[in-house]
């Protein structure tokens, strides 16, 4: 019995660039080589050197022998001399470096060949590309590919390539393979399927495609000569792929991390711009915007992070640990400022008045949303949205609010009540919680996996305007309100509102249509979420309808 070979192509297939296409990368490398201050002429010129050098290379290198370029052969036709003085040996390591920062691996394709390899096949990953063979083989091996007995073609090195068919030529040498036992797997329609599919090859086009709101940012993008929302949402989608393929982890990929990490983003560069030093993070709804901190915070030293267990409850009517408790914190220094997700001010105010009672400066403070009810003081805040200002803008939707509130912010940690002196240090004391404990765990963990996974990268990308790019994704996330896709809505389905220490509220219920759209006396907070949550067979039509009333309807969040 012949044995199969099974072949992967590796870029777009088993990794994609986080950055999007390659040119994000060199955009990246020139900012790392010239500098975040040097002007965007010259970043676009360096990209242009890297460019033509290539193109350069295949003209002058590629023949009827050698069918591929190197990143040396590159290199030898590159002149940065009229923008750096840093060597081309240098900087050629330094794009290798971005490389394998942005490469992340496909979690499904990765879960496959782990199986295959259980089952005690080898595999052959095959690719057109001119990094060196050795870059690649250990980034298959650090993300888990590549194990001993497997097998490595790359065309730059072997100077044959799939486009042509003639690196599948060397393969079935290589490997003493037929090609009607062999298995190939690529994203490229012309290498990886007509090419292979010709020989005989059984052949399978694997596509890692942007999502629908992936897509959505780049089209409500209206600064066409900016490459900042292609870059974040080619690392929603990087993110998204190499976790699970659920409803959680799509909505955290393509909502929540996005939306929280240019919020936190932006409170870094004005907290700059204020003078502020300490930033302290509300505990339990600016959880995941602290944890976003942390991946953020080392290009900001002159700012510290920290994590202030408080809460309405504990500073309400605070106990007489309260301010020992902020003084021991540092809360009290000058030039501090606190974070929250969404809110009414109460907290920084109860804070304030302690503050001037026992002659501490006053403290900023960042909101995502302030409330229209929020209390009026001449304390000094912001907020990226004040929500009375949004209502009836077609980018807003009112279910959003309890969704900012307790979806993005959930944690698995308990409300903070009030603070006890043990010893030397002074604790916060807890209460118990309302919602199940293994749901927020559950949902915490997620959400905090994928917003660190995606800060990280984030760091690397040279993103300029944090509050333009939120705007966009914020858009993104009503379209999502107004018009839920149910492979992200189904991310909900356990999720309750909770309006006060003892009621909760479910955001979707099973229905009927009929009761939905025509039964008066029972309200529901989302009635789009509601029938797609409950349209079976005529999801897709029903679907397409509130995606037309939305885009063609100016109030459409009063349906």
């Amino acid at each position: 019995m012949n044995n199969y070979i099974y072949s992967y192509d590796i870029f777009d297939t088993c990794l994609v660039r986080a950055c999007g296409g390659v040119e994000y990368v060199w955009d990246i490398l020139a900012h790392q080589i010239l500098g975040n201050a040097t002007r965007i002429s010259q970043i676009h010129d360096f990209i242009l050197i890297r460019r033509s050098a290539e193109g350069k290379a295949r003209e002058k290198l590629i023949n009827h022998k050698k069918e591929d370029v190197t990143l040396n052969d590159i290199y030898m036709y590159c002149d940065f001399s009229p923008l750096t003085s840093i060597t081309k040996q240098v900087i050629m390591e330094a794009e290798m470096d971005v490389e394998e920062r942005m490469l992340t691996p496909v979690f499904h394709v990765l879960q496959e060949i782990k199986k295959l390899h259980k089952e005690g096949k080898s595999i052959a990953f095959i690719s057109d590309m001119y990094l060196p063979e050795f870059f690649i083989k250990k980034i298959l091996l650090a993300t888990g590919f590549f194990q001993e007995g497997d097998h490595l073609y790359i065309s730059g090195t072997i100077g044959k390539t799939k486009s042509t068919g003639h690196l599948f030529d060397y393969v079935k040498k290589d490997l003493n393979a037929e090609y009607r036992y062999w298995i190939h797997k690529g994203d490229n329609y012309n290498s990886d399927y007509i090419i292979p599919h010709k020989r005989g090859i059984k052949v399978y086009h694997l596509r890692h495609n942007m999502s629908y709101y992936e897509r959505k940012a780049i089209r409500y993008d209206n600064s066409p000569s900016s490459s900042q929302i292609y870059m974040i949402s080619s690392l929603s989608r990087a993110i998204r792929l190499s976790y699970v393929n659920d409803s959680p982890h799509r909505f955290a990929a393509d909502f929540i991390a996005p939306l929280m990490t240019t919020f936190v983003h932006y409170i870094f560069e004005d907290a700059i711009s204020r003078g502020l030093q300490h930033l302290y993070f509300i505990a339990r709804d600016a959880c995941i915007l602290y944890n976003i901190a942390k991946k953020l915070s080392y290009k900001y030293p002159s700012i510290s992070i920290h994590y202030l267990y408080a809460s309405r409850h504990s500073l309400y009517e605070p106990d007489n640990n309260c301010l020992p408790y902020l003084r021991q914190e540092g809360l009290t220094r000058p030039h501090s400022a606190i974070v929250d997700m969404v809110g009414s001010r109460r907290c920084q105010q109860c804070i304030n008045n302690l503050m001037i009672q026992n002659g501490y400066p006053q403290v900023f403070a960042y909101y995502f949303e302030v409330t229209p009810y929020r209390m009026m003081s001449q304390d000094a805040y912001t907020a990226m949205y004040f929500q009375e200002r949004m209502e009836g803008n077609p980018c807003y939707h009112h279910v959003s609010h309890p969704l900012f509130e307790q979806y993005f912010g959930m944690t698995d940690q308990l409300r903070t009540i009030g603070y006890s002196n043990e010893g030397d240090v002074i604790v916060p004391v807890y209460e118990s919680d309302l919602l199940d404990t293994n749901y927020k765990h559950h949902i915490f963990t997620i959400n905090k996996e994928i917003c660190c996974s995606f800060a990280k990268v984030y760091s690397d990308l040279y993103i300029t305007k944090p509050t333009y790019c939120n705007n966009i994704f914020f858009a993104v996330f009503a379209q999502f309100c107004h018009a839920p896709n149910r492979d992200y809505l189904m991310a909900l389905t356990n999720f309750f509102s909770t309006s006060s220490e003892t009621q909760q509220e479910p955001l979707l219920e099973k229905r009927s249509l009929v009761s939905i759209l025509f039964n008066k006396h029972h309200y529901l907070r989302w009635k789009q979420g509601n029938l797609i949550y409950n349209s079976g067979i005529l999801y897709r039509f029903i679907l397409a309808l509130l995606q037309w009333y939305h885009q063609n309807k100016k109030y459409a969040n009063y349906l």
